[in-house]
């Protein structure tokens, strides 16, 4: 094969031998060490293959043997890449190809917004082609820092946002925080973010309201990390204000996740019997007609749906395909439960990763005992919080709070 291949990357051709001699021909290529292969002969010609810098080399032997090698065909790289050269639209049209290529990857031609749940695709997008953000600008003129610090200024009750390049592709990832705007408490709007977990503060970057932790603080699940309440001091130091504010920032505790997951070693599959039926389904109005009902004859059976609407006339029509099969029961090998068991935890984290967790060491452990694999382990991660809580009356009404929250005594 690699004989092959080489023949082909410095190109070969196949000649037939013209001439009273071709016997004493082959001889003499052999002694000049000319390598030739696929003799044949047919209608008493020699044919034969020799590479493409050996069949310079033959004038000599021709002229000894008065044989002369006829080419038949050229193969090879070499004179594939000749071809193309020698046609004057080809190198042209390579060249235009190529530039059209790296035209295009310099423009942005996808945004893709994942994570929202209260606003559509349709009023972000909006927003961004307001800020200059849009499909089919350059990709040089992306700013993610920017697209992130608008959109969580924008929207209050975005907490969390990422967005990322790759190739052509704009992709922009967002939190939303859990507590919804509640038009009957005044406070509502304004609110402090509180810790989901307990663990250490890894980083803090406080946009709007009063931090209360700083990194490498210990905190306790429902601690208050950022106040809504920002306070107003007089030059003495003295409280004279406390304005309720929407707390804005960008925090990660380092926390642990407690990982566990099982499944039974027997499973139940099917096995289908390759008996397939089909009918048709007819809807038109509020009437509905099946023009065959194969379901009678199957005991066991599996609908795939392919639905093909008109929705100006009215009429939905709909093919269903039946296959029959039987449900068997069988077990998970101890590599297939392995590779199970992994693939279920990579599940775990990526959707941990969705919403904004950072991954760290992981000790994690599968064990396979009475019919069970069980896998189970802790994760640590940094953690972003979103958690809210709404601002109540006695925060507004506290003591003076230095920098971090104590109190001035």
């Amino acid at each position: 094969m690699f004989e092959k291949l080489v023949r082909y990357l410095n190109g070969y051709v196949k000649v037939v031998l013209v001439g009273n001699s071709p016997e004493r021909f082959i001889n003499l290529c052999r002694n000049n060490n000319i390598y030739t292969w696929n003799h044949c002969v047919k209608n008493n010609r020699y044919y034969m293959n020799m590479k493409k810098n050996d069949y310079k080399k033959v004038h000599s032997i021709y002229r000894k043997t008065h044989t002369y090698p006829h080419i038949i065909s050229k193969k090879g790289f070499p004179f594939i890449l000749w071809n193309v050269i020698r046609k004057k639209t080809v190198i042209p049209s390579w060249i235009v190809f190529f530039g059209m290529i790296i035209l295009l990857s310099k423009f942005v031609w996808n945004i893709e917004i994942t994570g929202e749940k209260r606003y559509t695709d349709e009023e972000l997008g909006e927003y961004l082609n307001g800020i200059g953000i849009k499909k089919y600008m350059l990709i040089d003129d992306v700013n993610g820092a920017y697209v992130e610090t608008n959109i969580r200024n924008k929207y209050n009750d975005i907490s969390w946002v990422s967005s990322s390049l790759t190739g052509c592709n704009m992709y922009i990832k967002i939190i939303e925080s859990d507590i919804m705007e509640d038009k009957s408490n005044g406070n509502m709007d304004c609110s402090s973010i509180v810790a989901s977990s307990d663990g250490y503060v890894h980083s803090i970057v406080t946009r709007r309201g009063t931090p209360l932790v700083k990194p490498d603080d210990i905190v306790k699940k429902g601690q208050v990390l950022v106040s809504g309440v920002i306070n107003i001091s007089s030059d003495s130091g003295e409280v004279v204000k406390k304005n309720p504010v929407y707390a804005d920032a960008d925090i990660y505790v380092n926390t642990e996740y407690t990982y566990r997951d099982s499944f039974e070693m027997i499973y139940p599959t099917k096995q289908y019997s390759g008996r397939k039926k089909q009918y048709i389904r007819l809807k038109i109005k509020d009437g509905l007609f099946f023009l065959q009902n194969p379901l009678n004859r199957f005991k066991s059976f599996e609908k795939y749906d392919i639905i093909k609407s008109n929705y100006e006339q009215g009429v939905l029509w709909s093919v269903t395909v039946v296959s029959e099969y039987e449900t068997i029961y069988k077990t998970y090998s101890k590599e297939e439960a392995v590779n199970k068991a992994r693939n279920n935890l990579l599940i775990y984290m990526n959707n941990l990763r969705d919403k904004g967790v950072v991954i760290g060491e992981k000790s994690i452990t599968s064990t396979i005992k009475n019919g069970v694999c069980l896998t189970q382990g802790v994760i640590s991660v940094k953690e972003p919080q979103i958690n809210r809580q709404p601002l109540s009356d006695e925060e507004l009404s506290k003591d003076d709070l230095t920098e971090y929250g104590r109190k001035v005594n």
